[in-house]
Order: C-alpha cells, then sequence, then structure tokens
C-alpha cells in the first residue's frame, strides 16, 4: 500500500497498534481470564485521533483500507485512543535525528 498523505500514514500505524492492543487483551483473558474493560492508545496525531473517534469522518478516509477496524475496536469500548502532544512522545526517530547532530 502506497500512502498518500502523512495522516494515512499514523492511521494505519494507529491501526497495528490496535490490533495488537486487540490481541493481548484476548491474550490476556484466555490464559488468566483478565479482562480489561478499554486499552488506552495513544497517537500523536490529532487528525488520526479525530478519526479514530468519530464516524463521519468516513467519507473522507474510505480510501484507508484499515478505517473501519479501529473505528469498529473504539465504537464497542475495546480501546479508546488519547492525544499525545508530539512533545511529550518518545519516537524513535526524533532519537536517531539528535544522534546524527
Amino acid at each position: 500500500m502506497i500512502a498518500l498523505s502523512l495522516v494515512q500514514v499514523e492511521y494505519c500505524a494507529l491501526m497495528e497498534g490496535t490490533d495488537e492492543v486487540v490481541w493481548l487483551k484476548r491474550f490476556l483473558n484466555e490464559i488468566a481470564h483478565i479482562e480489561p474493560k478499554s486499552i488506552i492508545v495513544h497517537c500523536n496525531n490529532v487528525h488520526s485521533v479525530k478519526m479514530a473517534r468519530n464516524p463521519i469522518f468516513h467519507i473522507q478516509i474510505k480510501h484507508i483500507e484499515c478505517h473501519h477496524f479501529v473505528q469498529g475496536k473504539v465504537l464497542f469500548k475495546e480501546v479508546d485512543i488519547k492525544n499525545v502532544p508530539s512533545t511529550m512522545s518518545t519516537s524513535s526517530h526524533k532519537a536517531i535525528r539528535k544522534n546524527k547532530v
């Protein structure tokens, strides 16, 4: 898949993270019978968070293949998507950039 925008890349990364969290949640339930209510997934892209929370954005993101998955998990309260400002995020590309300078 070729991403057409940064928001699309961030949203698909959000989908990957959400998929991992849902898998871990089911795994915990199977081995220890622990079922967390809603797990918080952090994202540093405001537009991706808004798209995940609001199904009205369906028209604008219907070309993104992964949009149904994230919106469904938020709708059924399996995950909660929270925005983390970029200044607070500890992403690896910031660390790499600092090391190169």
